[in-house]
């Protein structure tokens, strides 16, 4: 690869625009960092501000055919660059409006009829499948997932050891699947 000196750049901007490589590759390496910068100036972002890097890069390399026209590039390029970060900003900004008045507008899916409903029925489900289970299987799931409490509290209070406790969570859990799986659900 050729490497070009800085009052050369008109050169390579004649040949970037004829399609070659090597003189995009002098661009990227002249400008990136500088535009990485502005770019992160804006969106404190390092991943946000290489992704922009990138996108601007490949706007350039898109638009190569009509760069024998630009006179003056360092400026031209700069401009198009803070142009895009821009716009991206405004895009950045948009996208969070729509978002937020998206989430305001939606009601929350835990208060829609739907999920109401849904729910219902997969408690009822699951109260079936519990139904089914052992006594003591059913005993340990209630205890651990209703009441919240840990293996340990468990076996105290049954006066069972930690390992016969995760034995029958175990089973109560292997049985509840296998029931959902009966029911279609998974």
């Amino acid at each position: 690869m050729h490497t070009y000196e800085k009052n050369d750049e008109r050169k390579i901007v004649q040949l970037l625009s004829e399609g070659n490589t090597d003189a995009f590759v002098q661009i990227f390496n002249r400008y990136r960092d500088r535009i990485y910068l502005v770019a992160m100036r804006y969106v404190k972002s390092q991943v946000l501000s290489e992704e922009i890097v990138q996108d601007i890069f490949m706007k350039l390399w898109t638009n190569r055919e009509s760069l024998s026209e630009v006179l003056n590039f360092e400026a031209w390029f700069l401009t198009i660059a803070k142009n895009y970060i821009l716009s991206y900003l405004k895009r950045m900004a948009m996208e969070r409006t729509v978002r937020e008045k998206w989430i305001e507008e939606v009601p929350q899916t835990e208060e829609t009829t739907d999920h109401r409903i849904r729910h219902a029925e997969y408690s009822q489900l699951l109260q079936q499948a519990l139904d089914n289970l052992p006594a003591q299987q059913r005993l340990v799931y209630t205890m651990a997932r209703e009441q919240k409490l840990s293996y340990k509290a468990i076996s105290k209070e049954l006066s069972l050891s930690s390992n016969t406790v995760k034995t029958h969570m175990a089973r109560a859990l292997q049985s509840i699947r296998t029931f959902f799986k009966q029911q279609g659900l998974i």
